[in-house]
């Protein structure tokens, strides 16, 4: 019976639940944090004075760097979710070949141990790889006219607040 009702089930069955609700929870925690940071800053006047510098310092840091135009931003990052696209497909051929290899081979080996633990190292590799295509911020992220604005749009809104705070 594959529907048991012992510990091990109960822990599969968490960590599947778990692993599929930590990517709505990790967009929603990266969507939520710059919108938090400014939120608390708008406490305390000097946390709102420290957050406005800290944003400008940043703005300023990307405007040592030139523009790119929207064309060029969206090529580049084509070419990132290509790439991301080729490391996903190639993670599922080494799936399909571990499961077939799985279905055929003596799982008691020494062989087939040590194919699990690098097909698990390899694809461990490639998902970090995507991750860090994913998230890095190099070349286009300092180039972004999109990054710029948005940050130029924080520091107003911040701004806006600090001129719009009471005496004292």
């Amino acid at each position: 019976m594959w529907m048991g009702h012992d510990g091990a089930w109960w822990g599969l069955v968490l960590a599947v639940v778990a692993l599929v609700l930590m990517l709505p929870a990790n967009l929603l925690a990266n969507f939520l944090t710059p919108l938090i940071q400014n939120w608390i800053a708008t406490w305390g006047k000097t946390s709102l004075e420290n957050r406005i510098t800290k944003l400008e310092g940043e703005l300023a840091e990307l405007e040592k760097h030139p523009v790119i135009d929207e064309v060029q931003d969206q090529l580049l990052w084509g070419i990132t979710s290509l790439k991301i696209a080729i490391l996903s497909a190639a993670g599922g051929v080494i799936v399909v070949i571990l499961l077939g290899v799985e279905t055929l081979a003596n799982k008691q080996t020494t062989e087939f141990k040590l194919f699990n633990a690098v097909t698990a190292l390899i694809l461990t590799a490639n998902l970090l790889n995507s991750l860090i295509l994913r998230y890095s911020k190099g070349f286009r992220h300092k180039r972004s006219p999109k990054v710029r604005a948005g940050l130029r749009e924080a520091i107003d809104e911040l701004k806006e607040i600090h001129s719009n705070w009471g005496p004292g």
